[in-house]
């Protein structure tokens, strides 16, 4: 079990990390002080960073609940989810890191128009479903925190992150994008890297009570 709390931790603060960075080069890139191509692969680079961490550290909530309690079918659930928007996610910016950024970069804009991700694109709309699953993927998982210490905390911002999903979806779908728009979405950094970072906070303390126990 140490072993998993270990591995949550280090998941968990890597994908909050991820997440953090993403923030930070997001608004650079809103602001104007990045621009093409070192916003848009700043963007997708560290936004690349969030998924695989953080389902790893969903995998290891899923293995560390309690399945008497029925928790563990949440965080199943939960898992499956996640699994969902990282494959949403990482396709997305994989084909906009490998194809298209690179041919805009040599001059290609029209060869790789229908693949950028612009707003209300095909792909914006894949990346939106994404962090909608993401949204609903946390809302699944907070049942499975214990409602004391960092669990009760890693509950609240999980709630937070999944009570972002109709602003998320606003700033998606709403008729004409902006900036002012997009900023609307800001309370999303920290709903998401909190949850992140006190899910793996949950386990450094999960692995703290496992050391006291045993000694």
């Amino acid at each position: 079990m140490a072993d998993i709390n270990k591995i949550g931790y280090y998941s968990g603060l890597a994908a909050a990390g991820g997440s953090a960075a993403y923030c930070v080069v997001q608004l650079l890139q809103a602001g104007g002080v990045l621009g093409f191509p070192w916003g848009q692969i700043g963007v997708y680079a560290t936004s690349l960073v969030i998924p695989l961490p953080f389902i790893i550290a969903m995998a290891a909530l899923y293995h560390s609940a309690d399945a008497d309690a029925g928790s563990k079918v949440y965080a199943h659930a939960a898992l499956v989810l996640m699994g969902i928007y990282g494959a949403f996610v990482a396709f997305n910016y994989l084909v906009q890191l490998l194809l298209v950024v690179p041919s805009q970069i040599g001059g290609n804009w029209e060869a790789v128009s229908s693949l950028d991700q612009t707003p209300h694109s095909l792909f914006w709309t894949i990346d939106a479903m994404g962090y909608l699953t993401l949204g609903f993927a946390t809302l699944l998982a907070r049942p499975v925190f214990p409602k004391t210490g960092m669990g009760r905390w890693a509950r609240r911002f999980f709630l937070a992150n999944f009570l972002m999903d109709p602003v998320i979806a606003h700033v998606y779908f709403a008729p004409v994008f902006s900036v002012s728009l997009l900023m609307l979405a800001l309370p999303w950094g920290i709903t998401a890297t909190g949850s992140m970072l006190f899910l793996g906070l949950y386990f450094r303390e999960r692995g703290q009570e496992a050391i006291s126990a045993a000694s």
